[in-house]
């Protein structure tokens, strides 16, 4: 990512620069926090919740606006494809009650054929 960003002139780091640097220090600093939060945190606790969704798509919007979308898009579709799963993923962090629909299992062939059509879809967003 840093290349492509580098050969096409850092639009993206200049658009961030654009934003002021308390904006980005503050950004920095809330990725800082949820990174440590998250890591502390049990597996499928706060990282997996949209608590945590909210906050790094608001702090990546802080860091880099044009990639808020991208960090959201990339945890809600990790959330979506932990909620398809059998173990309960805890969205409405801090309560303990958590969400599974048990479509499916981790390295079965949903979660395989979703891999594919989400890369599809991918591609196709990137190339059109």
């Amino acid at each position: 990512a840093l290349a492509l960003e580098a050969a096409a002139g850092w639009p993206l780091a200049h658009r961030a620069a654009e934003a002021g640097l308390d904006a980005v220090a503050l950004g920095a600093a809330a990725l800082a926090v949820l990174c440590c939060a998250a890591r502390l945190s049990p597996h499928r606790g706060f990282s997996h919740s949209l608590a945590a969704l909210a906050g790094f798509a608001a702090a990546a919007w802080l860091v880099c606006p044009p990639l808020a979308p991208c960090v959201a898009a990339g945890m809600a579709s990790h959330l979506a494809l932990d909620a398809l799963g059998r173990r309960p993923v805890r969205l409405a962090w801090p309560v303990r009650r958590g969400v599974c629909l048990g479509l499916c299992k981790t390295d079965g062939v949903v979660e395989a054929c979703c891999l594919v059509a989400g890369l599809a879809v991918a591609a196709y967003v990137v190339l059109m």
